[in-house]
């Protein structure tokens, strides 16, 4: 064997090792970018996941924030209802015919538990009241009030619709939103 010989089978030997490192460095090159691509795949699923989680809080909390305004607008709906219930009853209050108005003050005056010194009312009921009398026509309606002044029972239109609004109120509800 000559040197050329021995400098062909070291060349030779020497390519074949670089040409296995350069295999293995390929194969190793494939494997860091498989793993790569893996591990960038389950970074981005894993995101996504958390994504689509935030996207359902999102809109589940627009949907409660929804039905809660709904129902919201739906109570105040209601109670501006009532409220014109109330009214149209107050309203209808202020418009007794004379009849009415004298048996309405002839209701008020038996139903104190006390002896009557004065009435206290606007001058529409004056008329239908023997009791000493005193004009306010800022009392819609009339206030009674006993001889020592120590007792007073207010059946003025405000307190009479005040008083059905808080007994009747429900029942009112329930006839109008049935």
């Amino acid at each position: 064997m000559g040197l050329e010989e021995v400098k062909s089978d070291i060349l030779d030997e020497a390519e074949a090792k670089a040409d296995q490192i350069i295999q293995e460095a390929e194969k190793e090159k494939q494997k860091i970018i498989t793993e790569a691509k893996e591990k960038a795949e389950k970074i981005k699923q894993e995101h996504q996941e958390k994504l689509d989680e935030e996207k359902e809080v999102y809109r589940r909390k627009a949907i409660s924030s929804a039905r809660m305004k709904a129902k919201e607008e739906k109570l105040h709906a209601r109670e501006e209802s009532l409220s014109k219930v109330f009214k149209g009853f107050r309203e209808s209050l202020g418009e007794m015919s004379e009849e009415e108005k004298e048996s309405y003050v002839e209701e008020c005056l038996q139903k104190p538990e006390f002896d009557i010194g004065k009435v206290v009312g606007s001058e529409e009921f004056e008329q239908f009241v023997d009791e000493d009398f005193e004009v306010d026509n800022s009392v819609n309606g009339v206030i009674v009030i006993s001889e020592d002044e120590a007792r007073r029972q207010n059946f003025s239109f405000d307190k009479i619709v005040e008083q059905y609004k808080s007994s009747y109120r429900k029942q009112v509800a329930e006839k109008l939103f049935e």
